[in-house]
């Protein structure tokens, strides 16, 4: 269990208890919550915190166990401020109520559980009409309390599982019935409202982001924008998905609470993302998340789009900011890269012919001040130096921004 780090005093400040689950003393919650007293837990590590100054946290944490006869690497969850269902283990640590489970015993996901072991996801994935037999799982991402996501293959199938509410799972389900017929997205193989089980149909291909750090060939970034401009023919009825600038005070003021020492880089980013001239323009469907690990290729030509789940009506820009945001940072963060940088750019100069190219690169900044709040969330060994390091590629894209808003 790591030490304490005066980088994050400011957070720790802002959640009582959250001092607790980030040090030492997270060993004796987790064994008191553990039913099994013959297990001896250590090697703690906090993978992932989920903050709301002075609301809630939810701590992931890897924890190696051990019955002094094999070891066995589990993933632990902690939660302060959270309301938990009944059932579920909470322990009182220097006073503060303390919920703890077991991945995959997420009891805001109920679904999880049942597709999680061998022989239980064979069993609810055949009765979903999905051939599983002697199928592995490989659990591939996971947000307590709100998704997770494994994938399934066997020899006659690879299948994605998205486990999520019960609310969230029906309408992934009819977001992928509405995008099929215009986009190639993955195919519902079966789901499961009770249970908020979707079943995804795996699609081949290397995402743009494999494609970009192999040197791979790429597709041209016209073939984005038809990608694009093919959702915008759909019509999808739901709650506005927000550009990047409608949540950059949010993440500025976040970032604000956990990060006090770059309050002068925050307020810079602050002014400089202000677009009074802005005007509304929620009329056309969009992916709502698109980045470079969303978009799968094969020999330069786009064989699919997914991750669609937040897709609904939007401001077209919004996409385009998110990828080049997204493909900057990361020819940022992984120089040795050198095909991001040339991508990034002619992929600015194709959007910047179909939106305002000002509007681009401010969204396109805005988007990565909230990429910015991701070194905390997975408490990087030197995040606020990685917290810095995005606030001021936001910084130089927001003095790029061209004052005239020609396009192209």
């Amino acid at each position: 269990m790591r030490t304490h780090d005066p980088t994050l005093d400011a957070a720790v400040a802002t959640m009582p208890g959250l001092e607790v689950l980030l040090g030492p003393a997270a060993v004796d919650v987790l064994t008191t919550a553990n039913r099994s007293k013959s297990l001896e837990l250590k090697d703690v590590r906090v993978t992932q915190v989920s903050l709301r100054p002075s609301q809630r946290a939810v701590v992931q944490l890897r924890v190696v166990e051990s019955d002094h006869k094999a070891e066995t690497v589990a993933t632990y969850v902690a939660t302060l401020g959270v309301e938990v269902p009944d059932g579920t283990a909470v322990v009182a640590g220097r006073g503060h109520a303390i919920g703890v489970w077991r991945y995959p015993h997420d009891p805001f996901l109920p679904g999880l559980e049942r597709v999680s072991g061998g022989e239980n996801a064979i069993r609810v994935l055949s009765q979903l009409g999905v051939d599983a037999e002697h199928a592995s799982v490989r659990h591939r991402s996971y947000r307590p309390t709100r998704r997770a996501v494994l994938e399934l293959s066997s020899p006659r199938a690879r299948v994605f599982v998205k486990v999520v509410s019960a609310r969230r799972a029906e309408r992934i389900r009819s977001i992928h019935a509405a995008l099929a017929p215009a986009l190639p997205v993955p195919i519902v193989r079966g789901w499961s409202r009770a249970h908020g089980i979707v079943v995804l149909e795996a699609i081949e291909g290397l995402t743009l982001r494999q494609t970009l750090a192999t040197e791979d060939v790429a597709p041209e970034p016209a073939a984005i924008t038809g990608l694009l401009e093919r959702f915008g023919r759909v019509r999808l009825e739901g709650r506005p998905v927000p550009r990047p600038s409608d949540r950059a005070v949010e993440h500025l003021d976040f970032l604000g609470v956990i990060a006090p020492s770059l309050a002068t880089l925050l307020g810079e980013l602050r002014d400089g993302l202000r677009m009074d001239d802005l005007v509304g323009n929620h009329t056309h469907t969009i992916h709502g998340d698109l980045h470079a690990s969303q978009l799968l290729g094969h020999g330069g030509a786009l064989t699919g789009v997914i991750d669609v789940d937040r897709s609904g009506p939007g401001d077209p820009i919004t996409d385009r900011a998110s990828l080049l945001a997204h493909l900057a940072t990361l020819a940022a963060m992984e120089p040795r890269h050198t095909s991001y940088a040339p991508y990034v750019a002619g992929l600015f100069d194709e959007f910047a012919g179909h939106v305002n190219s000002r509007h681009l690169r401010l969204e396109a900044a805005a988007a990565m001040v909230g990429l910015a709040t991701g070194p905390f969330r997975v408490l990087e060994p030197d995040w606020l130096e990685a917290t810095e390091a995005r606030l001021q590629l936001a910084r130089q894209w927001v003095q790029e921004a061209d004052p005239t808003g020609k396009h192209g």
